[in-house]
């Protein structure tokens, strides 16, 4: 086996312990560490391939947001048509769909609670969640390239370099 095989044989381990655990544990709660346990290589050897963390959520994530843009491109019969097509998706894709809408929800928050932190307390925050009672909705594909970001009850902004007009 060549290097470059055993570089592709490692990574293809890192990133099926990763999927595994972060169904198990969820992914804030799952460290480069952990992933290393798991797959019998050290810290330093899963981050050579995927550092920072959110680089192995956003490789997880890739197949589901191109199969999400395909989906979303298509044209189908009828309602019926799409529904089915919406379901088969969701069940092939429930892992990943799971740590998008659940997990990196909330590690966001704490990333941002964190540099708020770092930044001392002379550092005003911006989230919406400490400027009263709006709320915020979040969602991404492609690793982060494209997201709807709510804050309060209509303001909601839909980016996607792929489909530029998107609107919900």
């Amino acid at each position: 086996m060549t290097t470059l095989e055993q570089g592709h044989d490692t990574r293809t381990r890192i990133l099926a312990a990763a999927r595994k655990l972060f169904a198990e544990r969820g992914y804030a709660a799952t460290s480069l560490a952990d992933i290393a346990a798991a797959v019998g290589l050290t810290k330093t050897a899963v981050a050579y391939h995927f550092h920072p963390k959110d680089r192995l959520a956003a490789e997880l994530i890739a197949p589901c947001a191109d199969d999400m843009l395909d989906l979303l491109g298509a044209q189908f019969p009828d309602r019926a048509a799409f529904v089915t097509a919406l379901v088969e998706f969701t069940v092939r894709h429930r892992a990943v769909t799971r740590l998008v809408m659940e997990d990196l929800g909330g590690a966001d928050e704490a990333l941002q609670d964190r540099q708020a932190r770092r930044s001392g307390p002379s550092a005003t925050r911006s989230s919406p969640s400490s400027s009263g009672p709006s709320r915020r909705r979040r969602t991404g594909c492609a690793g982060g390239r494209c997201s709807a970001r709510s804050s309060g009850a209509s303001s909601t902004r839909w980016t996607c370099p792929r489909r530029p007009s998107a609107t919900p």
